[in-house]
């Protein structure tokens, strides 16, 4: 009987969490998603960060290897921070009982529930809040407009921001309960879980909280509120409700934050290393013009990933139904919403178009960090407080007059007609078309709707209308989606490659394939490699992989595209599967040891250093992340040559010829690069018309590579008999090319075109340099000889080496961090001994000679964490039930 009260009561959050379901499922169905097809739902960071981590977390459990640590990632990584920062969801688990093999149904059961938990808690949270109203079956609308809102649809893909959606209305009826009934525990617990879950999301659920909890208790109670309470002596006091909600509200946030203390504690001393905190705002700007944030609520809009404004407007992802958009005037119109709560709510309202558009409000919702991509990130907060005055205004429907009803609806008419003139990148005319016709639609609707007999059929055609017609039918081709084969198209390749490997190889070697599937492949395949995606990355290692020509933002992102034979010594890289089939490998550096089954070959380095060696000098006081040149070759250079006293084993060739097309380009001898500049009139449009080539004869013969990075042109390299190379750049990601081995007259030519991307000024970096065959030799050789690192046993978080040193110096390279714990035989490493190289890799100063030195990856913080928590978790229940026993 009680459960079918339950039943009864939620019959359309239920109803609204099938609707959700439906009209994902039929996504999915004619998508050919999988399990109904054989694409896959794994696009963008969800194919190249989360997916492969999450297949890492099942290998580590399989394995029964460490979570704190994993070598697998750019030259090593916490790991730890990819579980806090990804991976916190409990809805993962579906994922590790169905295994690797199943990623793909996975991924899609998962973003499948959290959505239509997120219909059924906001659905719930509306019925128990406004619990004087009527609910019916347009409720259940409001759970489809919230499941499938613009941040949907944006951001979908990052599966670790969805349990946000649910939690959000579950926070805000804990601050309800909390100010009504003086109930804690529902606003402690399901802001706790949150945070745990995904603390950026949480970070951002603070501050709602904050928000939200002045916003409730203002529209309904004034702060000079008073009770009173009886005490034992049948005595009356007088408390002040402001005061007493305050504290109880306080007290359960500082319950929340210890509760959290098992994620924020290692995950505040994990960023410390990355490039999340490492941002600051320079210049105070106003960013998102009223009239594109108000026309941004239209249906059909472009969606932001990006915060480049390079195509159009970077705009917040704001849409949440036309219906909304009509309900929200006349929430302002109807007589008994109480003039004081409409006035929290502009307030509220004019609060978060600020923060859209005021870059330090933006920089403060983001964790005073800048997203690098995917902006606005917090705007299904926005839209959980439009839809939830909106639905104020929809069960009070029968206090607006239908004259009211019909002059918002002419109102908002004129005004889209209006925004139609507005000329605007990301809008096309489809878009107002639809939304003037919906806008219309639903006002007669709702003026229908006031007559009783209509209520029912009216109710179920807007509930239908917009699952089925404002969403499927709109929203049909957002969903970006990728042929399944592609997300282990490097499985094969590798195996056979480790299956070539001799077996008396280290358990540690870096394996590289030129045509990565995903950033992280060596999470997805577990080996060991250079590339790696990550937000806790170590940002020192991006930025010196940069400055040494790799494929890098200097930020959190590293890519292999084979590189110098010196890059390949002072990164360790042992072999490589070309499955390109493009790049020449020289016979002086590389040895073909056999082909993958699918025909690729596969290369082992000549010049292989393992994961450190011993160094000519102590390399305490390298800085190359501030040398002043971006020529990643005198870089390259620099570098070896303070580990071997050899110069210039990479010699910089300076002969070219340039011929510019409609552009003014010069050379800069104090940056050492091209800058150019086109006429300040120029259409953006035209900027294709605009080029540069760069010819440069070849003098000697020999291995050549060349390094270009413009910002944001199209850049093809022809060079003579070989087939055209076609590179596109940005301002964050170019690398070196290996050009192979030139002969003596030929002509490397590069055409460097404009696009409509392109900025009408700027500088172009373009360099050219050939190996020094001789000096590349005695770099190996002087490394050889000083001594190489061996791994003698690895566990992820644990590495045993064995070095015979000559010099006493020892370059590694494994990234430098605070929590290794370094033995140097019998005794543990001092300060002295330990340094960072460039803040970026672990440097060893001991005494010439043999020596057992061991690594080990320890994290205190996370146990502080723990027992924070528990303790934390034990007290409150102590407390809870100790109290609810007293009452």
């Amino acid at each position: 009987m009680i459960l079918k009260k339950y039943f009864q009561r939620n019959k359309y959050s239920y109803l609204s969490s099938l609707i959700t379901c439906c009209v994902l499922l039929l996504f999915y169905i004619t998508r050919d998603i999988s399990p109904f097809g054989d694409k896959t739902i794994l696009s963008i960071d969800l194919f190249h960060q989360y997916a492969p981590f999450l297949v890492s977390l099942m290998n580590k459990i399989e394995l029964g290897e460490s979570l704190l640590y994993s070598t697998n990632t750019g030259l090593g990584t916490q790991f730890l921070g990819n579980i806090l920062t990804y991976l916190c969801s409990p809805f993962n688990i579906i994922a590790i009982l169905l295994g690797k093999s199943k990623i793909h149904e996975s991924v899609s059961l998962i973003i499948l529930l959290k959505t239509m938990l997120s219909a059924f808690t906001i659905t719930c949270v509306f019925r128990k809040i406004n619990k004087n109203s009527n609910p019916n079956i347009v409720l259940s609308a409001f759970g489809v407009m919230y499941a499938f809102s613009a941040f949907f649809f944006a951001y979908y893909w990052n599966i670790m921001w969805l349990d946000a959606l649910y939690t959000l209305p579950i926070i805000v009826l804990g601050i309800y309960n909390l100010i009504h009934k003086k109930q804690y525990m529902l606003y402690t617990l399901s802001l706790a879980y949150a945070i745990i879950t995904n603390y950026f999301m949480g970070y951002m659920l603070c501050i709602t909280s904050v928000i939200m909890f002045f916003y409730l208790y203002f529209s309904n109670f004034s702060i000079k509120e008073v009770y009173r309470i009886e005490l034992k002596n049948k005595k009356q006091v007088k408390r002040y409700k402001f005061l007493n909600d305050c504290i109880r509200f306080g007290f359960s946030s500082i319950m929340v934050g210890l509760l959290s203390a098992i994620v924020l504690i290692p995950t505040y001393t994990i960023l410390q290393n990355s490039s999340a905190i490492k941002d600051t705002v320079k210049e105070f700007t106003f960013d998102v013009p009223f009239a594109a944030y108000v026309s941004n609520h239209f249906v059909d809009n472009v969606t932001s990933f990006t915060t480049s404004d390079l195509l159009g407007p970077v705009l917040p992802n704001v849409y949440c139904g036309i219906l909304t958009l009509v309900l929200v005037p006349l929430y302002f119109c109807c007589k008994k919403i109480s003039k004081k709560e409409k006035i929290l709510s502009v307030t509220v309202l004019i609060g978060f178009y600020l923060s859209f558009s005021i870059n330090v409000l933006n920089f403060a919702w983001h964790g005073f960090h800048f997203p690098n991509c995917l902006p606005y990130r917090f705007s299904y907060i926005y839209i959980f407080f439009l839809l939830y005055i909106a639905y104020k205004a929809f069960i009070n429907i029968e206090n607006i007059s239908t004259k009211i009803i019909k002059n918002v609806t002419i109102c908002l008419s004129i005004a889209i007609l209006a925004f139609c003139i507005i000329d605007s990148p990301n809008r096309t005319e489809f878009t107002f078309i639809v939304t003037l016709i919906l806008t219309i639609t639903y006002g007669i609707l709702l003026i229908f709707y006031k007559k009783a007999k209509l209520k029912k059929a009216i109710s179920i055609v807007l509930c239908l209308g917009i699952a089925f017609g404002e969403i499927f039918g709109i929203y049909y081709d957002t969903f970006k989606v990728l042929d399944k084969k592609r997300f282990f198209n490097n499985q094969t390749p590798i195996n056979d490659t480790i299956n070539i490997i001799p077996e008396n190889e280290s358990d540690y070697f870096r394996l590289e394939t030129l045509q990565s599937g995903t950033f992280n492949d060596g999470d997805l395949y577990h080996h060991n490699n250079v590339s790696s995606f990550s937000s806790v990355n170590y940002n020192t290692v991006a930025e010196l992989q940069n400055n040494i020509g790799a494929f890098s933002n200097r930020l959190n992102t590293v890519k292999y595209k084979s590189y110098t034979p010196i890059y390949n010594m002072l990164m360790g890289i042992d072999y490589v599967i070309d499955n390109e089939n493009t790049l020449p490998f020289s016979d002086n550096f590389w040895k073909m040891i056999g082909e993958t089954s699918e025909g690729y070959n596969i290369y082992e380095n000549k010049y292989r250093t393992g994961i450190g060696f011993s160094s000519s000098n102590t390399l305490s006081n390298i800085d190359i992340n501030n040398y002043p040149t971006k020529n990643p070759f005198i870089n390259q250079n620099a570098l070896s040559s303070a580990i071997t006293n050899i110069d210039n084993p990479l010699i910089n060739i300076d002969n070219n010829e340039v011929v510019s097309s409609n552009m003014n380009i010069e050379y800069d001898n104090e940056k050492k690069c091209y800058k150019y500049k086109v006429d300040e009139n120029t259409d953006p449009y035209d900027m294709d018309k605009y080029s540069t080539i760069f010819n440069a004869t070849i003098q000697e013969t020999g291995n050549y590579f060349i390094y270009v990075s413009p910002y944001n042109f199209d850049v093809t390299c022809n060079v003579t008999n070989k087939e055209p190379v076609k590179m596109k750049h940005t301002d964050s990601y170019f690398s070196v090319l290996d050009l192979g081995i030139l002969n003596k007259g030929d002509i490397i030519s590069t055409q460097i075109l404009g696009t409509k991307l392109t900025n009408k000024e700027g500088e172009i970096y373009y360099y050219i340099a050939k190996t020094n065959d001789k000096a590349v030799d005695d770099v190996y050789n002087t490394i050889k000889n000083n001594g190489i690192l061996n791994v003698i046993q690895i566990k992820d978080d644990y590495i045993g080496t064995k070095i015979n040193t000559k010099t006493g110096h020892i370059y590694t390279t494994i990234p430098y961090d605070k929590h290794w714990d370094i033995i140097i035989d019998a005794h543990e490493a001092t300060e002295d001994e330990i340094y960072a190289i460039d803040n970026t890799f672990i440097g060893i100063n001991t005494t010439p000679g043999e020596h057992i030195i061991t690594f080990k990856y320890k994290l205190p913080e996370l146990f502080v964490g723990i027992g924070i928590s528990t303790i934390s978790l034990f007290s409150l229940l102590i407390f809870y039930f100790s109290n609810k026993k007293k009452k």
